[in-house]
C-alpha cells in the first residue's frame, strides 16, 4: 500500500513538472481595429485598412497586418530585445517597444510594449485620414 502511494505521488510530481515546463510564456500581443478606415486603390475603395508594425532595433517584429472594417486582428510581439555591450562584454535585456502606423500616413505612435497586452483604434480624422491610436 505504501509502495503504491509513493508511486502515485512520484507520478503526480512529475505530471506537474512536465506541465509548468509545457506552458509557454505569455507574450505581448497588439490587438488591432478598424472602425471605419477604408484604402482607395485605382478608382475602387476597399473598406480595409493595412497598419505596419515595427519594433526598435533587435527586435524582431516587423508586419504588415490587413483588417477589414468593423473587425480587428490580434499579433503576438516580441518581448525582450538583448543587445551587445562591448564595454561590459555581456549582452542588456530590454522591453521591446513597438510603433505602429496606417499605411500611407506620416505619423506614427510609439507607445505599444512587447510585454503586455494592447489594442488600437483606426478610425478616420476630420481630414478623412485613417490615423490609429492606442486605446
Amino acid at each position: 500500500m505504501i509502495k503504491q502511494i509513493e508511486i502515485i505521488t512520484y507520478a503526480a510530481a512529475a505530471a506537474l513538472l512536465l506541465a509548468t515546463l509545457a506552458l509557454p510564456a505569455h507574450a505581448g500581443t497588439l490587438s488591432i481595429y478598424n472602425k471605419n478606415c477604408a484604402t482607395l486603390k485605382g478608382f475602387k475603395n476597399f473598406k480595409r485598412v493595412t497598419v505596419h508594425v515595427y519594433g526598435q532595433d533587435g527586435c524582431d517584429t516587423d508586419t504588415n497586418v490587413t483588417v477589414k472594417q468593423g473587425e480587428s486582428k490580434t499579433i503576438t510581439l516580441d518581448e525582450y530585445y538583448q543587445e551587445d555591450d562591448s564595454t561590459y562584454k555581456k549582452g542588456r535585456v530590454g522591453v521591446c517597444k513597438y510603433a505602429h502606423e496606417a499605411l500611407g500616413t506620416v505619423s506614427f505612435k510609439a507607445d505599444v510594449r512587447g510585454t503586455a497586452d494592447s489594442s488600437v483604434t483606426c478610425r478616420k480624422d476630420w481630414l478623412d485620414v485613417c490615423q490609429c491610436t492606442k486605446d
